[in-house]
């Protein structure tokens, strides 16, 4: 992803917290990007200045030639009136492990069996901010099911989803509709069920979470917690073997 990036990018720096900076200023670039968000199903997450309340959209389409993209519709919904009304659009997003920041303008909004989608501008310019940290591997091959149990006052509700991406200390997971998480919940009994390495056992803080409304499914990134020895050897060996696969891959492109 690096070597894709020191390609498009106009110029870099490094700041005193170890993130490294990418600006991204030429329409082509900056279409590419897009596009490759969009493939990957990547979550942006939208928060106003001053505001504490966070949006979940995704990107439904790139048309450079025209000077616009197209987002899917807010949620919590009521950011849709909150758009409509400032026309402005921060958002930024995980990609490959990567930061992505932009700013947007708001051109129209439109409705198709009764969900919105926006048509945004090009933005001028993106920021990538690569951290020091883990970093997040897509999923390949078979799909590793997910299980969690989420307590919500007396009640205890068990959620099953597929491993969408993993790193060291955190994973990404597509649940089939509507499941309703917030940013800061702990997930409790968490397991990946790999075939061969066994059950990876830990809890899970919840990170970002977003409704895709366009595909009916809910997205969620979490950072993992209290793993014990034996699920951390296992989870290792198992990103050992996705990130082989993930070079190979590469290779092949």
């Amino acid at each position: 992803m690096l070597g894709l990036l020191r390609r498009l990018v106009h110029g870099s720096s490094t700041t005193d917290e170890g993130e490294t900076r990418f600006i991204v200023n030429r329409k082509e670039s900056i279409a590419r990007l897009l596009q490759l968000a969009e493939r990957r199903q990547v979550v942006l997450d939208v928060q106003w200045p001053g505001e504490a309340e966070r949006y979940g959209t995704a990107i439904l389409g790139v048309h450079a030639e025209h000077g616009f993209f197209v987002l899917d519709e807010l949620n919590p919904a009521d950011g849709h009136g909150k758009l409509l009304e400032r026309r402005e659009l921060p958002a930024s997003g995980r990609l490959e492990g990567v930061a992505l920041k932009l700013s947007t303008r708001l051109m129209e909004a439109r409705e198709k069996e009764g969900v919105a989608f926006y048509k945004m501008e090009l933005p001028q310019e993106l920021l990538y901010m690569q951290r020091r940290r883990s970093h997040r591997f897509p999923q390949t091959g078979s799909p590793l099911p997910f299980n969690a149990r989420l307590r919500e006052q007396q009640e205890v509700k068990v959620l099953r989803g597929m491993v969408h991406d993993l790193s060291a200390d955190g994973v990404g997971v597509v649940f089939e509709g509507q499941v309703p998480l917030r940013r800061g919940q702990i997930l409790n009994l968490c397991q990946i069920q790999h075939p061969r390495e066994g059950a990876i056992a830990f809890d899970l803080e919840v990170r970002h979470t977003a409704y895709l409304p366009d595909g009916k499914v809910t997205r969620m990134g979490g950072r993992m917690l209290n793993m014990e020895k034996t699920s951390l050897r296992r989870l290792r060996t198992l990103i050992h073997a996705i990130e082989k696969e993930f070079a190979k891959r590469k290779l092949a492109d």
